[in-house]
């Protein structure tokens, strides 16, 4: 039984193509028992392995777990475009179709009885609601992103003389974070290079430079007794208030690759399901990871909200998707966007990001010479 013309399979083929999906075959595959995959026809390039799999899969009506092999696909493909709704909604209906088919086939008949044996609530798999899997490169790609990020230490200056806290000789300072917007500029945001507290006016000019020139960078400060890789900083380059961002230029490079910045489309509605993870130094502690209860919220046309947990020190770091592509610049947690229901529960405190489509169109309009020179990694 074929569950889709082969027409609608190539066009599915190239629809896949066009969106980079035959380089993602290890996702797109997850869940799928590893006896079944094993059994797939191997093919030297992505592209005819793509078309191969499709192939295949169609012709397969159930696995062992009463799993639909070509759902599953499609399911894991519609995941994937969670920036892209209209693509996700193209592999999402595709998907019910073929589980429609399914349902109404023998096979899929037989399947909703209870397997001989075998209690009524076990199954040997089942996937709850949503596929949460991630491929194994996620974890690779998070490495990849948390080297590229630091802890920032910005001392406070007023006129050029250190500010210090009241009874004390201490110059004040502030936490933040910060990661490779290009080899050798570090990207935060602006109130943490403003090194002042609420309701402080901002620092003048020549104070604000002298803070970013003078802030602590501090790579690889993974644990409490890490010394990690402190990197001096030469100069402030960029700054935006409205977009809360600041460039840093760094003396030298860390040797290590900055993080790549998605300069595609963004879009969030109602049935998009966007998870975005953040690593951060949270009040200056050792490298976190947020990555659980991670769903994006709402998207305007300057920012990102997010259920992703920050806390103080944690401004500055980068706010990621599944493929470790920075959507956002994180700054703040925000109650002015109304009410959400989230775990079954409702809030009004959310995590915002400034959207980094927006910080690289700023850039490029204000700041050209710059733009070019940090050479940052856009992906579209």
């Amino acid at each position: 039984m074929a569950y889709l013309p082969y027409e609608k399979i190539l066009d599915i083929n190239t629809e896949a193509i066009e969106l980079g999906l035959h380089l993602r075959r290890e996702q797109l595959l997850a869940g799928l028992n590893n006896a079944f995959v094993a059994q797939l026809k191997l093919l030297p390039d992505p592209a005819s392995q793509l078309l191969s799999d499709l192939t295949q899969m169609n012709q397969v009506p159930v696995i062992i777990g009463n799993e639909v092999p070509l759902y599953r696909w499609l399911s894991n493909a519609a995941y994937t475009m969670s920036f892209m709704p209209d693509k996700q909604a193209w592999f999402r209906a595709l998907a019910d179709q073929v589980m429609a088919q399914f349902k109404a086939s023998d096979a899929g008949k037989a399947s909703a009885q209870t397997p001989a044996g075998v209690p009524s609530q076990l199954l040997p798999e089942k996937v709850i609601f949503i596929n949460d899997m991630v491929p194994f490169g996620f974890l690779k790609g998070a490495a990849r992103t948390g080297a590229a990020t630091a802890r920032l230490m910005v001392p406070s200056f007023q006129a050029g003389q250190p500010r210090t806290w009241p009874m004390s000789t201490q110059q004040k300072s502030y936490f933040g974070t910060g990661w490779l917007f290009g080899p050798k500029h570090i990207i935060t945001n602006h109130h943490v290079v403003n090194a002042r507290d609420p309701g402080d006016p901002d620092a003048l000019e020549p104070d604000f430079k002298l803070q970013g020139e003078r802030t602590t960078v501090q790579f690889d400060y993974d644990a409490p007794d890490s010394q990690g890789l402190s990197v001096t900083v030469a100069k402030t380059c960029a700054w935006s208030k409205l977009l809360d961002y600041s460039i840093l230029e760094l003396q030298q490079s860390p040797n290590r690759p900055c993080l790549p910045l998605w300069g595609g489309e963004m879009k969030l509605d109602e049935d998009s399901y966007l998870p975005v993870n953040i690593i951060q130094h949270p009040g200056g502690n050792p490298k976190q990871m947020g990555i659980r209860n991670n769903l994006a919220a709402k998207l305007t046309e300057r920012d990102i909200a997010y259920f992703t947990d920050t806390e103080g020190g944690s401004s500055g770091s980068a706010v990621c998707n599944d493929d470790w592509n920075v959507m956002a610049l994180h700054k703040a947690s925000d109650q002015s966007s109304g009410k959400f229901e989230y775990q079954g529960k409702t809030t009004a405190w959310i995590n915002v990001g400034t959207r980094i489509d927006k910080i690289i169109a700023d850039l490029k309009q204000n700041q050209s010479a710059l733009w070019q020179q940090i050479g940052a990694t856009v992906i579209t």
